[in-house]
């Protein structure tokens, strides 16, 4: 028993941890991009790509304007 809600809770925390993770991909991707528009170069728009597969991965997907 001990054994079954160890493994549960490191298997939550693991999930967790994904999560996080591909939610940080994101936010990095947009940041990027941004940095790039705010320095006026050809910012590259398949970055906003990644943000979007990682925000749908993640079950958020992006609205489309």
């Amino acid at each position: 028993s001990t054994h079954f809600i160890e493994s549960s809770i490191e298997s939550s925390i693991s999930e967790d941890q994904g999560i996080l993770e591909t939610l940080a991909d994101a936010l990095i991707s947009l940041e990027y991009y941004l940095g790039q528009l705010e320095l006026r170069r050809g910012a590259d728009e398949s970055v906003l790509d990644v943000a979007d597969e990682s925000l749908r991965e993640i079950g958020y997907p992006a609205a489309v304007a």
